[in-house]
């Protein structure tokens, strides 16, 4: 399998979608290649994006700032996350937690690809579905679900992303405190 058939593979099972390796393969080579060292930040907040990102490996963190100067993470981005492409002020950080590499093309190409062929416009549309799915499930757990239940989503949306941050991040994107996580960690493992 060669960069191609292994990235089409990354993005269609992190995304849920299907790609033609033909469709893919005339952007894949205006793409440019990106590595980035762990612990890196890669934007700031109010930075302009102007780039779309395909993450092929590592993991990324998205976290906004709170008036006490605490950060609570928003998003974690594992392989094959696609992200970038809006270009507006950032209100988050985005900062590698691994040793990271991407794909990256520029706003300006992707809208016109977009906007040429009807083939672009519906993966465009299933990943903005994506997004959608996800903004409604995240505020739905902070409104109906307990911090257990949240971390034991967290659990089955992340499998063994647990291994690779630091507990407090999770605990910061559950809503809770390391402490929490901790006690809610305990008790699953005492009840099995």
């Amino acid at each position: 399998m060669d960069k191609l058939d292994t990235m089409i593979e990354i993005i269609q099972k992190a995304n849920n979608i299907q790609l033609l390796r033909e469709k893919v393969y005339p952007i894949y080579e205006q793409m440019t290649c990106c590595k980035k060292e762990k612990n890196q930040i890669i934007s700031q907040i109010e930075d302009s994006n102007k780039n779309l990102y395909i993450l092929l490996s590592g993991v990324i963190r998205l976290y906004y700032i709170d008036m006490a100067g605490n950060d609570i993470t928003r998003f974690f981005g594992t392989e094959g996350c696609i992200g970038g492409g809006i270009d507006e002020r950032l209100p988050y950080v985005a900062e590698t937690l691994e040793d990271c590499e991407f794909l990256v093309m520029g706003w300006e190409k992707v809208k016109r690809l977009i906007g040429e062929d009807v083939y672009w416009i519906k993966i465009w549309n299933q990943l903005l579905q994506n997004s959608i799915r996800y903004k409604i499930y995240r505020e739905s757990c902070f409104l109906t679900q307990s911090a257990t239940e949240r971390y034991i989503d967290f659990k089955r949306i992340y499998p063994n992303l647990e291994k690779r941050v630091k507990q407090s991040y999770i605990a910061s994107y559950l809503g809770i405190t390391p402490i929490s996580l901790s006690r809610i960690r305990r008790t699953i493992k005492e009840e099995k």
